[in-house]
């Protein structure tokens, strides 16, 4: 699929997303956080709006994963970093789904 990450580490990506959306619905104070595999482009990216998705707001991550980055296994590193750090900071939180 692409030679910038291994398998095993879109699936690590990909785990904490899905980590995050069991959690509950991203609206609403749940953060919102999105995860794309593309083969054009932006191979991989990860979005998250941490208070709930809000068309007015910007995105307090957005990591764009690709092959022309400086350092794409630090991107990885640092996304899945800010990742588990929020999911740790869903674990108190009220009106889960």
């Amino acid at each position: 699929m692409t030679n910038i990450l291994t398998r095993e580490q879109i699936h690590e990506l990909l785990d904490a997303v899905l980590d995050i959306t069991d959690g509950g619905i991203g609206w609403n104070g749940y953060p919102y956080v999105t995860f794309e595999v593309s083969n054009l482009g932006f191979p991989i990216s990860v979005i998250t709006k941490d208070h709930g998705f809000r068309a007015s707001s910007g995105c307090d991550l957005y990591e764009r994963i690709t092959p022309n980055a400086a350092d794409p296994c630090k991107q990885f590193e640092d996304a899945l970093k800010y990742l588990r750090k929020l999911k740790n900071s869903t674990s108190h939180m009220p009106g889960k789904a």
